[in-house]
């Protein structure tokens, strides 16, 4: 289990934006792990991303992320693990205030890696063009890994 700590303060230089605590219970969809980082327990930094999609789009939202988002951003450099989760509980989706239908964890060797070259490369694609236009982002945050004890 990986505890990360809140994120940086804005204005250190390093990537900070802000995001609703929320609390749900998720299944994994799909983990892609890195073979040249580092370990995905000793990445030091977590990217949360929590989104939900318009209903209509269900089905190309996932093919797009499984079959190109994910591993495309899975390959950047610095990028040790990058998972994808689905909200269990589908009836509470509807709720105002409730949490995202989707996360993704992005475990990463630098903080600014979401920031870099690399990684706007590889969102820059007519399939994540199009898919952009229909999801909402509900948030984009990196964490800090909290120290062991912690």
């Amino acid at each position: 289990m990986s505890i990360f700590a809140s994120p940086p303060a804005s204005g250190d230089g390093r990537v900070a934006e802000s995001a609703r605590t929320q609390q749900g219970l998720y299944r994994c969809l799909l983990t892609l792990q890195s073979k040249e980082a580092a370990k995905p327990q000793e990445a030091p930094w977590a990217l949360v991303v929590g989104i939900d999609i318009d209903e209509q789009f269900d089905d190309e939202f996932n093919e797009w992320y499984d079959t190109e988002h994910l591993p495309l951003l899975a390959a950047v450099d610095g990028v040790a693990r990058a998972r994808r989760f689905s909200l269990h509980a589908e009836e509470d989706v509807a709720r105002p205030g409730c949490p995202p239908r989707y996360l993704a964890i992005f475990e990463l060797e630098d903080p600014r890696i979401p920031q870099g070259a690399d990684w706007h490369a590889q969102v820059s694609t007519p399939w994540c063009d199009r898919i952009f236009r229909f999801r909402r982002l509900l948030f984009r945050t990196v964490y800090a890994r909290a120290p062991v004890g912690s």
